[in-house]
């Protein structure tokens, strides 16, 4: 049987509030890691961009491999 009255329901609003807190800081964590991986990120794309280019205008330029 589930226990009702003031005690239940300062046991919900504590287990709400602890839920929201650990969701907080779980959104908080990552967005910290996304800026600090972001410009890795960039700089890796923007190396493989220039490669699949490369490789492109050398194919374009040969006709064909």
């Amino acid at each position: 049987m589930r226990p009702t009255g003031p005690r239940s329901l300062l046991d919900s609003l504590f287990g709400l509030c602890f839920g929201l807190l650990l969701a907080a800081i779980a959104v908080h964590v990552a967005v910290r890691l996304i800026e600090a991986v972001w410009p890795m990120l960039l700089v890796m794309l923007g190396v493989g961009l220039l490669l699949v280019g490369g490789l492109l205008l050398l194919r374009h330029r040969d006709r064909g491999w």
